[in-house]
């Protein structure tokens, strides 16, 4: 079924509108008035066997008696259109993740496809059908950043199954736009589900986790948990970038009166405002409210083997260690005061939501963003699971001295977990501790509700 509305995708983008051209014979295909199925049917019968096979190649060839041109459906838009010429570069993956901020993700990817939409039309008036001048993008990344030596790390959304499911939700609604008729783009989520390093290898390696980390963080963690469909390199480095910031930085320091070095780090990793971004937090113009959307381990020393898939010792949800920095970690010129969280009901079953009522105070001299994140946890549980999972998290921002009552919602299903022997998700009925705080580590408030079958 994908392949058939990939193909209607072609026949939509490529062959014009639905009115027949002068000289060109009209084909039902092409009328955007039919339904889908009967376009579909009638692309499928016009196609030979050879030409099916040609349109799944990413460098489709044309096929003239359809008057379908060739198209090529490799372009990249993961943090702005790639390898199209200028266009806004928006920070890495990684970056966007330490917002915490689906909305924003969300307008981010809406602004890619306004730039695609007017690049893709400028090629076509050219008849370029290049790679990178298409509209169907491999963006974006939704492979979980298991381990801190997995060098494409940055272009995920980071370690959390549930962060990612919500921001890559956003990236692709944001992308795709909302008109009932038509996409603005087309999103394609990358990469296979288990796969996150060793880079060198990943054509030939067999990554093989279990039943219950495939589900909970590989395969189900993006799914079933989303209802739907920072700068993290710290260990791999980037040591030529290192010895080439290193030349030009210190040859312009002696121009300087103060000297801000930046060492290791790409520089795409910020976007291209990330030197403003930069000063206007270290000049105090903007206050700092980022989360880390991954751990910081103390030594690699700490972590299992790099190519061993299992999620054991692995990430804040599993890892038995003390991290230099915890997930949801963040630092701000102001201060928080989490006071109270009253959930809307105390019992509840699987497909209901709790509306959790937080109240939280800036109790510092500046205004600032906080992110309330909600942890949840099974008291006594029967099935192995999580020693904490985040379950909801919401951005808001409070000018110094305010005090918000902020509705942060949780859906029952979120608390759920993988039964091996049942094979299938389960929701263990019983206590559930829900934990708010400002990260993983730093929880202010628990607040106890049960589940019930």
């Amino acid at each position: 079924m994908l392949n058939r509305y990939g193909l209607l995708f072609l026949s939509i983008m490529l062959t014009g509108p639905a009115l027949p051209q002068s000289g060109v014979r009209f084909r039902p295909f092409s009328d955007a008035s039919l339904p889908v199925d009967a376009r579909l049917n009638d692309l499928m019968s016009r196609l030979t066997l050879e030409q099916k096979a040609g349109l799944m190649l990413y460098n489709s060839p044309g096929i003239d008696s359809l008057n379908i041109p060739s198209y090529n459906w490799w372009n990249e838009a993961l943090h702005g259109v790639a390898r199209a010429g200028k266009a806004t570069v928006f920070p890495q993956a990684i970056a966007m993740a330490a917002t915490f901020d689906d909305s924003l993700v969300y307008h981010v990817a809406s602004a890619i496809s306004d730039e695609a939409g007017a690049k893709y039309h400028a090629a076509v008036s050219k008849n370029n059908r290049a790679q990178y001048a298409g509209l169907t993008f491999w963006s974006p990344n939704i492979n979980i950043f298991r381990d801190p030596r997995w060098g494409r790390g940055q272009e995920t959304y980071g370690e959390d199954p549930y962060l990612t499911a919500c921001l890559g939700v956003a990236f692709v609604r944001g992308l795709q736009g909302n008109n009932p008729s038509y996409l603005k783009a087309a999103a394609c989520a990358k990469h296979f589900a288990v796969h996150s390093g060793p880079e060198k290898s990943r054509h030939k390696f067999d990554a093989i986790p279990d039943e219950r980390d495939l589900r909970e963080t590989f395969l189900e963690g993006i799914t079933a948990r989303a209802g739907t469909g920072t700068l993290v390199d710290y260990l791999q480095g980037c040591r030529l970038y290192t010895r080439i910031d290193t030349y030009y930085g210190f040859r312009e320091a002696r121009l300087a009166d103060v000297t801000i070095a930046c060492m290791g780090l790409t520089r795409m990793l910020e976007g291209e405002e990330g030197g403003n971004a930069l000063a206007d937090i270290l000049f105090g113009d903007v206050n700092p409210s980022g989360k880390l959307p991954v751990t910081f381990y103390k030594s690699v020393d700490d972590l299992p083997p790099f190519d061993d898939y299992s999620m054991d010792n692995r990430t804040y949800r599993y890892f038995k260690g003390e991290p230099a920095f915890e997930f949801g970690f963040g630092l701000s010129y102001t201060t928080f005061d989490f006071l109270e969280a009253t959930p809307d009901k105390e019992e509840a079953s699987m497909n209901d939501t709790v509306s959790l009522s937080v109240t939280i105070q800036n109790t510092g001299n500046y205004d600032g963003d906080e992110v309330i994140q909600v942890y949840g946890s099974k008291t006594d549980p029967l099935i192995f699971r999580p020693k904490k999972t985040l379950i909801s998290f919401k951005r808001v921002h409070l000018k110094k001295g305010e005090t918000k009552q902020v509705t942060v919602p949780v859906a029952v299903r979120t608390l759920a977990c993988w039964d091996v022997q049942k094979h299938q998700y389960v929701i263990e009925p019983g206590k559930y501790e829900l934990q708010v705080g400002a990260s993983s580590k730093d929880i202010r408030l628990r607040k106890e509700i049960r589940v019930i079958e």
